[in-house]
């Protein structure tokens, strides 16, 4: 797990294909926990 990745509120991120599961799972934690991306689509990326 890096922690070192890109996020965006809509749409996809430029240059981005690849992301472990692991920062997934910590992305989701830390959105729900912090209320953030509520009624958006996240993208996520390195």
């Amino acid at each position: 797990m890096s922690k070192n990745y890109r996020t965006a509120h809509e749409g996809i991120l430029a240059g981005g294909r690849e992301i472990t599961r692991a920062d997934v799972v910590h992305f989701l934690l830390k959105a729900w926990i912090q209320n953030d991306f509520i009624h958006t689509s996240a993208g996520l990326s390195y």
